[in-house]
């Protein structure tokens, strides 16, 4: 008997092939095929890296099927929601028009659908032990992840952080944004888990440790909001970002957000001041189909159109204006849809109101929007308090330092080999 399994361990295969397609983009930047190559034990690991172009069916032809193109069907997947996210980036819009924007939205679809043929045909020929994407919401990563589950191939996204030395990997969706294992179990996975106070100290160390993404400008001009009133911080994000597109089912366009709060904030506006801080990569940067394709501060200027600027109990900040990590220090509260900066705000223990599908909400320290009706009571509820409660703040503790310890992977991946095993299944 023992001979048999010697025999039958002898036999079993120690090549795993791996597809990388985070190249399609490049925005994560981390060693990830050479540490795979060499820290995974007894597994011989080759990766491939194939190309869009390599992936692409035929010439199959993408038949009309009638109706609104939102339910348009292809191989038994939604072809608006495996591509919402690039039509939105392709058109500058958050809310694309199904008529006005049909052609663009159909040659998406096309490329989806010539895409998923490709993948069919290739995973049938090379079923590889997993495939890799980045961020994975996109539509070419969405059609990788889909098809790649149908075939039983494990999926891996990795995405940038808010801390600039380490990067977000999940196996549970294949797309990291919002839809990881965090954001779906995490109030589970931390219910019984407690710090004292030298644990919650080191989260805090190494958070101050890690450095930020982003180097915010030096000058701050906080002279011109008003000394006599409380600041409360609305943060901006692009507006086509894939996590307010497919993350934010209450406000599908962050600019009905931003008035809807600056209108809630009228009956406050003797005692606080809204200060709205527009993402600055509306200012400089562009979408996926490159410099020809800016934001051009798209969201300032509808903002001017409805006058929400002039507003006096309003000021809008936006390009590189202002430093956001001394508004932060300097601001009573936060309103946020799903931007990660709603959780380095709650790192001072300060009150965050989240309308989207963040990942840190419904974790025990966030004011969360159910529904736009009750926007009016969740914002009262933000201004009745200046700091957490040591239960709330001990919770944003402990969902850092599990962020830290089992989620965040270090960038230059020194140390992961073990934790990377065990999210490709060599452990």
């Amino acid at each position: 008997m023992k001979r048999l399994v010697k025999n039958a361990v002898a036999r079993l295969p120690t090549t795993r092939v791996i597809w990388d397609v985070r190249s399609w983009y490049g925005w994560v930047k981390l060693p990830l095929a050479q540490r795979l190559q060499q820290d995974m034990g007894r597994w011989r690991v080759v990766i491939r890296r194939p190309t869009r172009k390599q992936l692409q069916g035929g010439s199959e032809v993408l038949e009309e099927q009638g109706g609104d193109l939102r339910g348009w069907v292809y191989r038994g997947l939604s072809l608006w929601e495996l591509c919402k996210s690039t039509i939105c980036d392709r058109v500058l819009s958050p809310v694309p028009d199904v008529e006005t924007d049909r052609e663009t939205i159909l040659e998406v679809y096309r490329s989806a659908a010539r895409l998923i043929d490709g993948l069919e045909r290739a995973m049938s020929v090379e079923r590889p032990a997993a495939v890799v994407v980045e961020q994975g919401l996109q539509y070419d990563m969405r059609c990788v992840v889909e098809v790649a589950r149908r075939h039983g191939v494990r999926t891996v996204a990795v995405e940038n952080s808010f801390l600039r030395d380490y990067v977000l990997i999940d196996d549970a969706s294949g797309a990291i944004t919002n839809r990881h294992t965090l954001a779906r179990s995490g109030r589970d996975l931390l219910a019984a888990r407690r710090l004292d106070r030298a644990e919650r100290e080191a989260v805090h160390e190494r958070l101050r440790s890690s450095g930020l993404t982003f180097e915010p400008p030096t000058e701050t001009p906080l002279e011109s909001l008003p000394s006599d009133k409380k600041w409360v911080l609305l943060i901006g994000q692009v507006a086509t970002d894939a996590a307010v597109v497919m993350d934010s089912p209450l406000y599908e366009d962050p600019v009905d957000f931003i008035r809807d709060v600056a209108e809630a904030f009228v009956p406050y506006a003797e005692t606080h001041h809204l200060v709205i801080r527009l993402h600055p990569k509306e200012a400089e940067g562009f979408g996926h189909l490159g410099e020809d394709h800016p934001f051009n501060n798209s969201t300032l200027r509808r903002l001017e159109g409805l006058g929400i600027d002039q507003l006096p109990h309003v000021t809008v900040f936006h390009s590189q204006q202002v430093n956001t990590y001394r508004l932060m220090d300097a601001c009573v509260g936060a309103v946020v849809l799903t931007s990660q900066a709603g959780l380095e705000f709650l790192t001072r223990h300060k009150p965050a109101m989240v309308a989207g599908d963040a990942f840190y909400r419904d974790k025990g320290f966030t004011i969360d929007l159910q529904r736009r009706e009750d926007l009016e009571v969740r914002l009262r509820l933000l201004l009745e308090r200046e700091t957490l409660s040591e239960i709330e703040a001990h919770a944003v503790d402990r969902f850092l330092g599990f962020l830290l310890d089992e989620y965040l992977f270090r960038r230059d991946l020194v140390g992961e080999g073990d934790r990377l095993a065990r999210m490709f299944g060599f452990r």
